[in-house]
């Protein structure tokens, strides 16, 4: 069993956990959080030691991996984690595009294992039609729109959508357009994507956020339309070729959770990967961002592909910058270990 540090708590993180432990041998050892309303709930839940300074768990727990499951510090504890070995995983609607960014950034420098965590993206109609465009590339959508339904914050489930839409893609994005709607404009409950390609490729991404889980694609490729709505467990997929006739599937969804860590440990086994995709998605994430900031379309990729490029000519980012910063700190001026001591 692999020993498993977590920084973010939320109360519904238990079940994830449990499949995490159950196929991916990740056993939690440690929840850290700066919040120390969302540690009393976590060491309620856990019974595991628990930390308020994020950075002094990382430095003084032994650990195989780490969950970055909140934004903050993403950064720091991504490159200390990786330095000393320690594989990553990323609760993807969880972290802003600076996050996700770093910790990809991190894994790309150091070495070990990157997964990205998405179980909605699970459901048997989205992996259908990801093995189908691998399959046969005549499928790869040119024109389509996802359209996604969750009882989670809006914000939450676009990070999820672009991610979506970012694989569909052949290739990224250049371009970002958003618009948001509902009754607080800090947390709307509607939001509206579109992602343009330098190919002339057209992804619109719709997310209603506060509502139950849904799921609805259309789109246009070379070979044909495809249709898939996701509801109550089920995927309803229609192929519609060119020149044939329309077929269509009923395929039931798996348990999305256990799903998506027999999904890890392939990854932390080194028989898949998520580290070639998390830069992409976290450039496209940066760019529609900006966009809901401003109200104006925004580029995607520039600062991304700078790090990238600085990375592979034996550059150092700002990141590692402030990382190497604030490694030197004083040993006093540290805030205590442990909000809550351990049992």
């Amino acid at each position: 069993m692999e020993r498993l540090v977590v920084s973010g708590w939320e109360d519904d993180a238990s079940a994830l956990l449990q499949a995490l432990r159950e196929h991916a041998r990740l056993e939690v050892i440690a929840v850290g959080d700066q919040y120390a309303s969302n540690l009393v709930r976590a060491r309620a839940a856990t019974k595991l030691s628990c930390f308020q300074h994020l950075r002094q768990m990382v430095i003084d727990v032994d650990f195989d991996a780490l969950l970055l499951a909140a934004p903050e510090r993403a950064d720091d504890l991504a490159t200390l984690a990786t330095v000393r070995g320690a594989d990553l995983l990323l609760l993807g609607d969880h972290l802003d595009a600076e996050a996700m960014q770093a910790a990809a950034t991190a894994s790309f420098r150091h070495g070990g294992a990157l997964a990205v965590l998405r179980p909605m993206l699970r459901t048997a109609g989205l992996g259908f039609v990801s093995d189908l465009i691998d399959a046969d590339p005549r499928w790869t959508p040119e024109v389509f729109t996802l359209e996604l339904w969750d009882e989670r914050p809006a914000a939450q489930i676009l990070r999820d959508g672009v991610a979506a839409a970012t694989r569909l893609l052949e290739h990224a994005p250049v371009e970002a357009i958003a618009s948001i709607a509902g009754v607080d404009r800090e947390e709307p409950t509607t939001i509206a994507v579109q992602l343009r390609g330098v190919d002339g490729s057209l992804a619109t991404v719709t997310i209603y956020g506060e509502t139950s889980r849904r799921m609805r694609l259309h789109a246009a490729t070379s070979n044909g339309s495809i249709d898939l709505e996701s509801v109550d467990g089920e995927s309803r997929v229609m192929l519609s070729p060119r020149n044939g006739a329309a077929e269509r599937s009923v395929l039931r969804d798996p348990d999305m959770l256990a799903f998506e860590a027999q999904r890890t440990a392939r990854i932390l086994d080194g028989e898949a990967l998520d580290a070639r995709f998390a830069l992409r998605e976290a450039a496209v994430l940066h760019a529609v961002e900006e966009a809901i900031a401003t109200a104006c379309p925004a580029p995607v990729g520039q600062s991304s592909m700078r790090s990238i490029l600085r990375l592979l000519s034996g550059g150092v980012d700002d990141a590692a910058l402030t990382v190497a910063q604030t490694s030197n700190e004083p040993q006093e001026a540290r805030a205590p270990l442990h909000l809550i001591p351990s049992a």
